[in-house]
């Protein structure tokens, strides 16, 4: 949270006219997850200072799937997920959020002090084995593993 409150006096400090932040999608509604509350956390700290902001609470980013981490299994057949194969997520591409964030900013008297929840398609584990399959040229399948695997395996 300190770093949060080092942006809020860098933002009061510069006079900025509006400060787009993106959240989290769902981190209005407790959802014990730590990384979703701490980015509520964060909307507090800069509501609080006062700062003319826009959050946008977008969920799962589609490029999550295209890193160091999960690349190598998924070009090698097994998409490795902590999600149950049957299980709807909300994802959305970093360029859609990008793109939200600039008409934002060019209206910025619509948006300060709203909270935008951003998804794009909805898709199950099962279903994204399929696609990065007809993708590939070859066989993808869905591999259920434990939570704290990817937590281990990110920098």
């Amino acid at each position: 949270m300190e770093r949060a409150k080092r942006v809020a006096a860098a933002a009061q400090k510069a006079g900025i006219q509006h400060l787009v932040y993106n959240s989290s999608g769902g981190a209005d509604r407790d959802s014990g997850i730590p990384h979703i509350e701490q980015k509520y956390a964060v909307e507090q700290v800069f509501r609080e200072a006062g700062l003319p902001t826009t959050m946008i609470r977008s969920c799962l980013f589609m490029e999550e799937f295209w890193k160091k981490y999960t690349r190598p299994s998924i070009l090698n057949g097994k998409f490795r997920f902590s999600v149950q194969a049957d299980r709807p997520l909300h994802l959305v591409s970093t360029k859609d959020v990008g793109r939200v964030a600039a008409a934002i900013m060019r209206q910025r008297e619509r948006y300060v002090g709203r909270a935008i929840e951003l998804v794009g398609d909805v898709l199950t584990p099962e279903k994204m084995a399929t696609v990065f399959s007809q993708v590939q040229h070859q066989p993808v399948k869905h591999q259920e593993v434990p939570p704290w695997i990817f937590s281990a395996a990110a920098p």
